[in-house]
């Protein structure tokens, strides 16, 4: 088979946000919503790219600053384009967690769809968060 007609094969995804401090990034992914952290370059000092997991999930965050330096990547955040949804048994409950924590509320916990409950805060960097659960008393 020539080259141009071999077939692709994607795995493993995972999503990178790139922000502006790392290690606030990390404290609130692992900390607060209960990633584990996997893997961490430099292994000392203030991290520039770290990889934490929950379940079969891959997030990344790594420094704007890095980005350009190591690989010319100019970055220019802006307004949040994407968010990270993660999934609980009580949307009310991990929201008023999350919030009494400092945690900065999008969007307070309201129903959804009929069947969803669901709340949106922000990560350190603003990136949009959604936490969401099937309703308790509508679970379909």
């Amino acid at each position: 088979m020539a080259s141009s007609e071999k077939s692709l094969s994607f795995h493993n995804p995972a999503l990178t946000f790139y922000v502006r401090d790392v290690v606030r990034a990390v404290h609130f992914y692992t900390k607060l919503l209960g990633f584990t952290e996997m893997f961490r370059t430099p292994k000392d000092g203030i991290p520039v790219h770290v990889e934490m997991r929950l379940g079969q999930f891959t997030l990344g965050v790594a420094s704007i600053d890095a980005a350009l330096a190591d690989h010319g990547l100019l970055l220019n955040p802006g307004p949040p384009s994407a968010e990270l949804v993660v999934w609980t048994d009580d949307t009310d409950e991990a929201y008023v967690a999350l919030t009494e924590k400092g945690v900065v509320s999008l969007s307070a916990p309201h129903d959804f769809l009929q069947s969803l409950r669901v709340a949106w805060v922000a990560d350190p960097e603003g990136n949009p968060i959604q936490i969401v659960a099937h309703h308790p008393e509508r679970n379909e």
